[in-house]
């Protein structure tokens, strides 16, 4: 099996944070990774990215669900539907967006504003689904609990690069007329990460896998299991992506990064 196309190829309407597009397409490939944390200042394209992913969900068929900032909690959780109890005369419940979201992706914007209370109801239940969420660390905080119930976080950069800007906007001006252009790489990439996701399955590991991979969370300090179970599925999830047959200590190394990030350091500093 060869590996995965160039990144290039991958979410071409953004330039450059190939380690954001490698953070989401591994949870393509494997929802067990955990999800992805979005983050990074104004104007760095995180909505944008996360835009691009709902559009990849929607071409690959997959399902998702949306949890937007002015969610209530009985849209969350779900409650009586009162139209239909006074039409049947019986109490009718309707479902919540978390009851709607059982082995989906959900996708959430500025995560770090909603009510701690809202984000306590979305967390409790995040191992039945993956969470795809965007953050402005200038916009508040977020709690290290919640943060270790995610599996990667990345930092998208600035464009510091002149050219790379011209890129973006030039993109941005034509969206209709480019986005047509890329709809046979959407549809060839989905045949190559339907592929992936039944290779990944077949994928073995040594044990000093699972040593090294635990060494790596002792070393920095890690504190829960959390990271070393997404950093086990990210790892396969590489292994995969790079078609191989087993996960090796150097894939470890590569998504370590990513699995660790939140978890070794306060990410409202950066």
């Amino acid at each position: 099996m060869k590996s995965f196309p160039e990144f290039k190829d991958i979410f071409p309407e953004l330039v450059g944070n190939y380690t954001a597009k490698l953070a989401l397409v591994l949870n393509l490939i494997d929802p067990k990774c955990g999800g992805v944390l979005l983050t990074g200042r104004r104007g760095v394209g995180k909505s944008f990215l996360l835009k691009l992913f709902k559009k990849y969900l929607k071409l690959f068929n997959l399902p998702y669900v949306e949890i937007p900032l002015n969610v209530t909690e009985e849209n969350l959780v779900g409650g009586i539907d009162i139209e239909k109890t006074l039409e049947t005369g019986y109490r009718v419940y309707q479902k919540g967006l978390l009851n709607k979201a059982k082995d989906t992706y959900v996708l959430i914007e500025e995560i770090n504003l909603f009510p701690i209370e809202y984000l306590s109801l979305i967390f409790q239940k995040s191992y039945n689904y993956t969470i795809i969420a965007t953050f402005n660390p200038e916009e508040g905080s977020i709690s290290p609990h919640f943060l270790d119930k995610i599996g990667m976080c990345v930092f998208l950069e600035k464009l510091e690069d002149k050219e790379a800007y011209f890129e973006l906007f030039k993109f941005w001006e034509k969206e209709k007329d480019i986005e047509n252009s890329y709809l046979e790489n959407y549809f060839n990439l989905e045949k190559y990460i339907n592929i992936i996701k039944s290779w990944r399955v077949n994928i073995g590991y040594d044990d000093y896998i699972w040593d090294y991979i635990v060494e790596i969370c002792v070393k920095n300090r890690i504190s829960t299991h959390r990271a070393e179970i997404f950093l086990f599925f990210a790892s396969r999830a590489y292994a995969a992506l790079k078609g191989d047959s087993v996960i090796k200590s150097d894939y470890v190394n590569i998504v370590a990064p990513l699995v660790l990030l939140h978890r070794i350091k306060n990410i409202e500093e950066n």
